[in-house]
């Protein structure tokens, strides 16, 4: 009786054992994930800055052995090995993938000064506008990672960069074919435009930096190439960039051949203006203003503006080319 009577106890305690196991696996499934195929990658459902993107780490068993050389994972690599792997990835990345890159790249950079490491961020970036169907998240990830003041210079200016080629495939190129805007998760067009168009106007603001030109270059190919934006706001832009107090000159430079291209009449003006200003300028500033104001124009050596600076060895010798 006192053998059964333990035996009862044993039985009570290792059914009360599997129900509590049973229980706790109930709980923490999230789903139960089968195959990589299968696996749930989820986003925030509030499309806004700072919360778009949620860092779901991945687990290296679901990863392919393609983007875990990309990525450096595991094994430090040089930068031949990484690129190589990253110009063979897929454009039909699985969602693992995608997801492992957009953590990877979300990755606080301030700290290192590695160009080459952000050579292989800007490359990819380029995987991912590249793939067959675009990542919905792209674009947010794109905004945040530029407004985020953590994000380094260099990064910037890459992701300015490729705001332009992911505006024309999303809501030109891909809207044509009525791949996008389909899915509940996707930001509304509208929507998103308004946060791109907001983080260029961010970048044109920031005039002493050299991204600011690389906004501009990206606002005139957008403006250029479709009806996403108006004359109007091209204008309110390149306004903006020029009240700023102080202004990077290479971003200078750039800005003055955007406006050539909308306004030539104006471009001269300002060339001009900028030629005859006691201020003292940007050897770049000036350099790129003699080249407007000498282009597709007849100007002769004693012409009062070419006068102040052909005496000089660098203007001299652009003054000269442009007499060819």
């Amino acid at each position: 009786m006192k053998f059964l009577s333990s035996l009862l106890v044993i039985v009570i305690v290792l059914i009360a054992f599997f129900d509590i196991r049973k229980t706790s696996v109930i709980s923490h499934q999230s789903p139960v994930v089968i195959a990589e195929k299968d696996i749930d990658l989820p986003i925030s459902q509030k499309p806004l800055l700072g919360s778009f993107m949620a860092k779901n780490s991945v687990p290296s068993r679901f990863l392919s052995d393609e983007i875990k050389g990309a990525l450096g994972e595991g094994v430090v690599k040089g930068y031949r090995y990484r690129l190589k792997k990253i110009n063979r990835l897929s454009k039909n990345l699985s969602k693992a993938d995608l997801r492992s890159i957009f953590n990877y790249l979300s990755e606080d950079t301030t700290t290192t000064d590695d160009v080459y490491e952000e050579a292989l961020r800007n490359d990819l970036i380029v995987t991912l506008l590249n793939q067959s169907k675009l990542p919905e998240e792209l674009g947010a990830f794109m905004v945040e990672e530029f407004q985020d003041p953590s994000t380094s210079y260099i990064w910037k200016d890459y992701l300015i960069q490729h705001l332009q080629p992911y505006v024309i495939k999303k809501f030109v190129e891909t809207v044509a074919t009525q791949k996008v805007f389909n899915d509940s998760k996707a930001l509304n067009k509208d929507e998103e435009m308004d946060l791109i168009l907001e983080t260029y106007l961010s970048a044109v603001s920031q005039a002493t930096k050299g991204y600011a030109g690389t906004a501009l270059i990206g606002l005139e190919r957008i403006w250029h190439e479709s009806k996403l934006i108006e004359s109007d706001f091209m204008s309110e832009a390149i306004q903006l960039f020029f009240k700023q107090p102080s202004i990077d000159g290479l971003a200078w430079a750039t800005a003055l051949q955007i406006i050539k291209k909308i306004d030539s009449d104006f471009a001269l003006k300002l060339a001009v203006r900028t030629l005859e200003s006691d201020a003292p300028h940007n050897d770049v500033v000036i350099a790129s203003c003699l080249n407007v104001y000498m282009k597709d124009l007849t100007r002769h050596q004693v012409d009062p503006v070419l006068k102040k600076y052909q005496d000089d060895p660098l203007f001299g010798l652009v003054i000269k080319n442009n007499l060819k």
